[in-house]
């Protein structure tokens, strides 16, 4: 759709410098590492297993349609996540990290971000989901081909990423949720019309 084109288009514009706001950019550029720290948080059997969902963060994994067979005696292996964490999981080549949205445990495939210091979660999981990083930053340390394609960690670490006053963060992800409710409102009207058109399309032929 258009709105999602154009929460592209300034996504985009934003990490690539190329759309400034009424104060000045003091951005500092700082690797992954410095940003977040690895977790690795084991032993939390009785913690609700969590799935991922793109673009939606992570979802209690019985509550998802698809269903997702795993052997619950192994879920003390499982790493225990925190809302707001950040998962870099195995087709984070192609759709950028997900964020976390309540406390569980997720698969030990996956390598778990946490902030060191204050962060806007919602202006780096813009970011990480970003045409922009996926394309620009994170393709770097993507290896192999097609299905066989995986993430260099020790490239990952090492990837800069834009960091704005926390200010800014939070003027950045006010102006994101603003696009996001405009979309969900034209969804929600497209959907309508489409219910109004199916209606009288069957009227027509009653």
């Amino acid at each position: 759709m258009l709105d999602q084109k154009y929460k592209r288009g300034v996504v985009d514009g934003i990490f690539s410098r190329k759309l400034n706001f009424s104060y000045p950019q003091t951005w500092a550029e700082l690797e992954i590492s410095e940003l977040f720290m690895p977790i690795s948080d084991k032993g939390y059997s009785d913690k609700i297993v969590l799935t991922i969902v793109q673009g939606e963060g992570t979802m209690p994994r019985d509550s998802v349609d698809r269903r997702i067979a795993y052997d619950k005696s192994t879920i003390s292996s499982y790493k225990r996540v925190l809302p707001n964490d950040f998962i870099l999981h195995l087709r984070s080549f192609e759709g950028g990290l997900e964020i976390v949205n309540e406390e569980g445990v997720v698969s030990p495939a996956y390598t778990i971000l946490r902030a060191r210091n204050e962060i806007i979660p919602l202006f780096f999981y813009t970011f990480f989901r970003s045409y922009w990083f996926i394309n620009s930053k994170l393709r770097i340390s993507v290896e192999g081909i097609r299905d066989g394609k995986s993430i260099n960690m020790n490239t990952f670490w090492h990837i800069k990423v834009p960091v704005p006053s926390i200010e800014e963060q939070r003027h950045i992800s006010a102006l994101i949720s603003s696009i996001d409710n405009r979309i969900k409102i034209a969804e929600f009207e497209y959907k309508r019309l489409l219910q109004i058109r199916v209606g009288l399309m069957q009227q027509l032929f009653i």
